[in-house]
């Protein structure tokens, strides 16, 4: 797959799609994880659960913010390749 296919296909899911699923799911819940997983690490008091729950906030805003990132360079590969086909 060349990576005008792959800007098609995200473009093509949706904005909530990838704010949610490719942002918050995919991006924050995995940083969430290994964020309860450092201070397990670090010997510090506490369940783990404890420790990514706390980062939940964190992780979901950082995911967010990663998905709309990536909804914007979505959008912008797809507007210069039209650009680049019409010259």
């Amino acid at each position: 797959m060349d990576e005008l296919e792959r800007w098609q296909r995200i473009g093509r899911a949706g904005f909530w799609r990838c704010l949610l699923v490719r942002g918050a799911l995919g991006w924050g819940l995995p940083f969430c994880l290994l964020y309860g997983a450092v201070p397990v690490m670090l010997n510090d008091p506490g369940p783990y659960w404890q420790h990514v729950l706390a980062g939940w906030p964190l992780g979901l805003a950082a995911g967010l913010f990663y998905g709309l990132g990536l909804w914007g360079y979505a959008q912008l590969q797809l507007v210069r390749a039209r650009h680049t086909k019409e010259d």
